[in-house]
């Protein structure tokens, strides 16, 4: 009899773990969720594979004028008492801190580029994406420097836009580039000069595919969870407005940090804003999964990066067709997962981590070659 109660208490720990129920079991379950949804993918021969990054924060060790970069600077730039100064005025006490004591020397930022290069490279039997789109990216030196890491891309556009601490979009990519790129700005309306400093414009890069069809790739990132929604909803708008401008039939892939949080996302704004012209990976590719970013005081999981694809993918005369069950969340290198398995931000001291968040792939195929990869689960 003792043996049974023992039994049976063993069989309910077991349960009540596998299940993470209890409230404090939070971090565990966070970490079952980001693990459960990772796996590897076989990319099909004569597929294109598309990535969009967050890098969080990838700048070199120079001060770009007229820009708030005073963080990313070596520590010995620090000591003017205008800087302490101008890390003084800041709110946030973590950015205070960063502020003042972080050493954004050569060595952290050739550890960053390292890190960032590998987690580029785990699609693609190591090769890399073929289009690649980038976020916080500082300039066009730093981005130049991260290709050098072996990717080796031959096409690199990064056009400056007015975002107060100067971080751009960029797309990197083996496709040629027909024309020139163009930043388009986003015409906020009715909100503070000091709000829409903090925002960047939409980068339309426009690539050749192998069979020479075009291809419209617009990188985003959208205002921040922390501005009102209406600044994000202008946005999704204004990529409507130039998904509209495109030529009749052109394929087009808007792709970058949207930055809609879940608490948005749940009343379907998203899902009214883009069902004319596109069509949200995430939603129909990868509706289980948890998300690409991990807010831990909420315990809340968010899409903040998507991939868009235009809906001229899905008409039966299309060229190219994307493969919706390649679309994956890209988390595999060590370093991008924190012990409680959400991304884990990158940190001076170790130094460690990467970014905090996820990349997101997925692949376009050639009709007449059209051939699915093999899925390899993780688990």
């Amino acid at each position: 009899m003792k043996c049974l109660v023992i039994l049976c208490l063993t069989l309910f720990i077991v349960s009540c773990e596998f299940q993470g129920g209890g409230a404090s079991d939070k971090k565990n379950t966070s970490e079952y969720l980001g693990l459960k949804y990772t796996h590897s993918w076989q990319t099909p021969k004569g597929a294109i594979t598309f990535m969009t990054f967050n890098v969080e924060n990838l700048f070199d060790t120079k001060d770009d004028k007229g820009k708030d970069d005073s963080t990313y600077q070596p520590l010995v730039a620090k000591s003017s008492k205008a800087h302490k100064k101008k890390c003084a005025g800041l709110s946030n006490a973590r950015w205070k801190e960063q502020c003042l004591s972080w050493d954004w020397s050569k060595d952290i930022v050739n550890y960053k580029l390292g890190v960032l290069a590998e987690t580029i490279k785990q699609v693609k039997n190591g090769e890399g994406p073929d289009v690649l789109v980038l976020q916080e990216v500082e300039n066009l030196n730093i981005l130049k420097q991260l290709n050098d890491r072996g990717l080796h891309y031959p096409t690199v556009v990064l056009i400056e836009g007015t975002d107060k601490r100067g971080i751009d979009v960029a797309v990197m990519s083996r496709l040629k580039q027909h024309k020139s790129a163009k930043l388009h700005s986003i015409p906020f309306k009715g909100f503070p000069r000091q709000r829409v400093q903090d925002t960047r414009g939409i980068l339309q890069v426009d690539l050749k595919l192998p069979d020479n069809e075009m291809l419209s790739v617009f990188g985003v990132h959208f205002p921040a969870p922390f501005h009102p929604k209406e600044m994000r909803i202008q946005a999704f708008k204004r990529l409507n407005q130039l998904a509209a401008n495109l030529p009749k039939g052109r394929l087009s892939i808007a792709a970058g940090d949207f930055n809609v949080p879940q608490r948005e996302d749940r009343d379907s704004y998203v899902t009214r804003l883009t069902d004319k012209y596109w069509v949200v990976g995430h939603k129909v590719a990868c509706s289980g999964c948890p998300g690409s970013t991990y807010y831990e005081p909420k315990d809340s999981w968010s899409f903040l990066d998507m991939i868009l694809w235009s809906r001229s993918f899905e008409v039966k005369a299309s060229k190219w067709k994307v493969l919706k069950s390649s679309f994956r969340i890209v988390n595999k290198h060590k370093e991008q997962r924190h012990q409680t398995g959400a991304p884990k931000r990158f940190e001076i001291s170790g130094p460690s981590g990467v970014s905090d968040h996820w990349p997101l792939a997925v692949d376009l195929s050639p009709v007449q070659s059209q051939k699915y990869g093999k899925l390899k689960s993780d688990q």
